[in-house]
């Protein structure tokens, strides 16, 4: 109850001290805390809704209330899409999510490349994705990855949540076969970076040696 006192008395004050022209940056702010936050308490996503409703009042860039949305997470996405400035999309996940590798934004030492849903990092490297985990509490999540046991063994990957390192996929085989590697993790409600980092990166052309991560999905689910 104090939780709730607390934030609706930072919000009154910040009213009074701007007004209705409030500037733009700091109703982003507000929202962005409102909305990352939606889901951490059941019992205060109500509230949470009206107040999300009432700030995306007080910006310029577009405008959609709470019955236009008809749900938080719904107004979660409406939000991103319009006060958020990402070149990736977000995804929204409730129960499972399957995202195909050519879907995933690349960083890599080595421009990479996607064949069909197959994306390839020729050096160190991540793919990424940006998700919105939906629930009320802190869940218990399996973050899987498909990808192919390429030669010289083994295909390092670590998974990051975020600055939070989760821990690695190890694909040892070397033999050229596909498998689907996983870790659980307890997530909390929210916005976070997926990063399946590529760390073992190996290219001596003087022994013939190449290895290189190919991704064909990521799935996550609870």
């Amino acid at each position: 109850m104090m939780r709730v006192f607390f934030v609706y008395a930072i919000l009154l004050v910040t009213v009074i001290l701007f007004g209705w022209t409030i500037a733009s940056p700091l109703a982003h702010n507000i929202l962005f805390v409102l909305v990352n936050q939606s889901y951490t308490s059941p019992s205060y996503a109500p509230d949470r809704a009206d107040l999300i409703g009432y700030w995306m009042q007080q910006v310029d860039d577009c405008s959609t209330s709470v019955g236009e949305a008809g749900s938080i997470e719904a107004l979660v996405l409406d939000f991103d899409a319009c006060y958020t400035s990402h070149t990736l999309p977000l995804h929204s996940v409730a129960q499972s999510f399957t995202l195909a590798g050519d879907a995933l934004a690349q960083g890599s030492s080595r421009p990479g490349e996607s064949t069909g849903q197959i994306v390839t990092l020729f050096g160190a490297g991540y793919v990424q994705a940006r998700l919105f985990f939906v629930s009320e509490t802190t869940e218990m999540w399996q973050i899987a990855v498909h990808a192919k046991h390429d030669a010289p063994a083994p295909v390092v990957f670590e998974v990051w949540l975020g600055a939070d390192y989760l821990g690695k996929l190890v694909f040892d085989k070397g033999d050229d076969s596909w498998e689907t590697l996983a870790l659980n993790t307890p997530i909390q409600p929210g916005f976070y970076n997926l990063y399946i980092w590529y760390v073992n990166d190996l290219f001596d052309p003087e022994l013939g040696l190449d290895r290189n991560a190919y991704i064909e999905s990521i799935q996550v689910m609870r």
